[in-house]
Formats: C-alpha cells, structure tokens, sequence
C-alpha cells in the first residue's frame, strides 16, 4: 500500500533548482525560459528533464531515479498536464498508467504494485470518478468494487 502512495504521489510532485522556478513558469535571467530544462540531484545525475516554451512546461517530461533509472514520463501543453502518464519502479516494473485532458484526470487510471500485480483500476471524466473503480490485494483477489 505504501509503495502504491508513493507512486501516486511521485506523479504529482516535482521539485527543482536548474533554472529558476516560480510556482508553474521556469524562468531564466528573469525571462520564461524556453528550451530542454534539467534538474539534478545533488550529486550531479539527472533528475529531471522538461521540454518548456516561454516558461511553461510544454511536450515530454521525463523523471529519473537517483540511480539513473527512468521513474516518469509525463506531458504537458503550455504547462497543463496532458497525454499519458507513465511511472515505473526503480526495478523497471511499470507501477502507473495515467491520463489528462487539459490538466484534469481523464480516462482510465491504472496502478501496480512493484511486483507487477494490478491493484488499481480507476475511471474518470473530466476531473470526476465514473465508472465502475476496482481494487485488488497482493494475491490479485478482487477486494472492492465501487460504483460512481
């Protein structure tokens, strides 16, 4: 369960220090920033790497593990999230699948734990819960199902 937080908190968080960030614009030399944005951990590997057009995120957003690994793909247009998101498990697993329509949870949502066992399965429209939402344990039983 704590791994499946993790996870959905890792496709809302970012933090940063490349350029200078103020709330969603990335700003150099006191200009929107355009061009490839990297963040890095404090060791110097790649934590981030963001396509931006006048300060916004805009294109592929890529998240890496302090190991190198890939953590996040993510898209944006003029800084709204949009596309398919994609997280993995630093073991390479595939932990989430994740869709927006101008920056609002849209489609179907689907989490696995980092052994590979769905636990999730989510449907929204436009921001809000429809569908039929399931959850299943670490054994793969079905262990709720909700209506919305």
């Amino acid at each position: 369960m704590r791994q499946i937080l993790l996870a959905i908190f890792l496709m809302i968080s970012i933090s940063g220090f490349s350029q200078e960030r103020t709330d969603s614009l990335i700003m150099k030399d006191g200009k929107p920033y355009t061009g490839l944005y990297n963040e890095h951990y404090n060791d110097g590997s790649l934590k981030m790497q963001a396509e931006v057009v006048d300060g916004y995120q805009h294109g592929k957003t890529l998240l890496y593990y302090d190991s190198g690994k890939l953590k996040e793909e993510r898209y944006y247009e003029k800084g709204l999230k949009t596309g398919t998101w994609t997280g993995w498990a630093e073991n390479g697993q595939k932990t989430t699948i994740a869709s927006f329509v101008n920056d609002k949870k849209n489609g179907q949502w689907t989490i696995w734990d980092e052994n590979g066992n769905k636990r999730y399965e989510m449907n929204y429209s436009e921001g809000r819960k429809t569908k039929i939402w399931y959850m299943w344990d670490e054994a793969g039983s079905l262990i709720m199902e909700r209506q919305y």
